[in-house]
């Protein structure tokens, strides 16, 4: 098996059947760049996705996508808030392994199998350290594909930056354990 999950660098990825997708226990949603101020437009746009394809679902955000979606529907209710990349904390906390995390504790390790809602370039890492927590995580059709030049996290620029970081992050957190 390959360090770097298929599409990571593409933006590809297997998508999840219908019914797969109608039998998940929930949604997890994963923010995608930060700013200091503002949401981002890339959380904006999966948070969009998210109320306009699974609202009425069990859904566990990332703080700014949970943020993103209450301006959206101020109705919708969100099972848990998770600490996101902007979080000051150990890797091990915050960034995808700690939303994931969280979600677990949230539900009471009651999750077998997730919608993953993410950026399409970090839909196939979230879905692999997913199902490294023993969450079978399903990746639904068209998520945004869009990078954030304004965000704080570079990386999060454009997808040549995107690759670089995934290039050097891949074999950290599989040292970590955490892929």
């Amino acid at each position: 098996m390959s360090i770097y999950a298929p599409g990571t660098f593409t933006g590809q990825y297997e998508v999840a059947s219908p019914t797969e997708l109608a039998q998940a226990d929930a949604v997890l949603c994963h923010e995608f760049a930060w700013r200091r101020q503002g949401l981002g437009n890339v959380n904006e746009a999966l948070a969009a996705y998210t109320v306009e394809h699974y609202a009425g679902r069990r859904i566990y955000a990332a703080e700014r996508i949970a943020k993103a979606m209450q301006k959206l529907d101020t109705s919708l209710e969100i099972a848990g808030v998770l600490i996101g990349p902007s979080s000051n904390v150990a890797a091990t906390e915050g960034g995808t392994w700690g939303e994931i995390l969280k979600a677990q504790e949230l539900s009471g390790d009651t999750l077998r199998s997730v919608i993953t809602v993410a950026q399409a370039f970090h839909a196939p890492r979230t879905k692999r350290q997913t199902e490294k927590a023993g969450i079978k995580a399903l990746i639904p059709p068209n998520l945004p594909r869009e990078f954030d030049p304004q965000s704080e996290q570079r990386w999060t620029h454009n997808a040549v930056l995107w690759a670089a970081r995934e290039l050097i992050g891949a074999p950290i957190l599989r040292h970590r354990d955490h892929l």
